[in-house]
């Protein structure tokens, strides 16, 4: 018997692979990983470990979050993919 193929789900994992360990966190569409990008980011930017300050964040040739993330992604600690989860 010939297993049907499987589709994509709609819903994606976006991955952000920190010092201390992966952060995981699921998204459907462009507003949803924009939201957590700015979370991200807020965090990255504020507080007693800031990992760069909020000038450098509204200095940059990005227009979103998500792109200021893109810009730094091969940095280190601050890599992320996207993965797409199977739909049974």
């Amino acid at each position: 018997m010939k297993r049907p193929k499987r589709k994509p789900s709609d819903t994606k994992i976006l991955v952000f692979h920190e010092k201390h360990g992966n952060r995981y966190f699921l998204f459907q569409t462009a507003e949803e990983r924009e939201a957590i990008a700015e979370k991200i980011v807020k965090e990255r930017s504020t507080g007693n470990y800031a990992w760069y300050t909020p000038e450098e964040v509204t200095e940059s040739d990005a227009r979103t979050n998500w792109e200021f993330l893109q810009f730094r992604e091969d940095y280190e600690y601050e890599g992320f993919e996207i993965e797409h989860p199977e739909a049974v």
